[in-house]
């Protein structure tokens, strides 16, 4: 395990502080930076990431020279990157590589995007449930007739959503190729008989 660090730009008490949990940790052989990731955080319970996990020796440079400390495993492409801020989460080597108009409005829309996704959701919830006097008549009748059969209040229906959405995600990245390419065929192959009138 390697703690690389500039020594005239990274702050040398940070450094300390991370060697101090890095000494702590009482397993044989850590197989993966994650692993290391979990056992040296501060807050175990907190849903914000303390750490940048990546495998860009550009993204590992890029924090080097900002003043980050990185933290290398034997056997595993993966380093973790730290201290980080919220900035640090959105943000990627490849706005750099483009003219500072373009990477700065690729920023700006990455940000607004993730404040959107955060308080869209409650938003609805306040209006539908609480505040529907703020919403324009017509809107309020269009929302008002989508809701007419759901049997569930906003709050829930929000919640299944955002967990539909997540499983959704999560079954696109596990899924295997093979029956990702199989459940096309099989729909292309639906369509087709559809169209020539077989099934109807």
């Amino acid at each position: 395990m390697v703690v690389a660090y500039i020594e005239k730009i990274t702050n040398l008490e940070i450094v300390s502080e991370v060697e101090n949990h890095l000494s702590k940790i009482k397993i044989d052989t850590p197989l993966e930076s994650g692993i290391i990731e979990q056992w040296i955080e501060d807050n175990a319970l907190s849903p914000f990431p303390q750490f940048v996990n990546t495998e860009r020796p550009d993204r590992v440079i890029s924090g080097l020279l900002k003043g980050k400390l990185s933290i290398m495993t034997e056997g595993t492409p993966f380093v973790l990157i730290a201290p980080i801020t919220i900035a640090d989460t959105i943000d990627t080597p490849d706005d750099y590589y483009e003219r500072w108009f373009i990477g700065a409005l690729v920023r700006i829309l990455r940000f607004l995007a993730m404040i959107i996704s955060i308080f869209l959701p409650a938003f609805y919830v306040a209006l539908v449930s609480f505040h529907q006097g703020l919403i324009p008549s017509k809107l309020a009748f269009s929302i008002a007739a989508s809701r007419e059969g759901v049997p569930f209040p906003a709050f829930v229906e929000a919640s299944m959503m955002a967990i539909t959405m997540e499983m959704l995600r999560e079954a696109g990245l596990r899924l295997p190729s093979q029956l990702v390419k199989q459940s096309e065929s099989l729909g292309v192959s639906h369509r087709r008989v559809s169209c020539t009138g077989w099934v109807c």
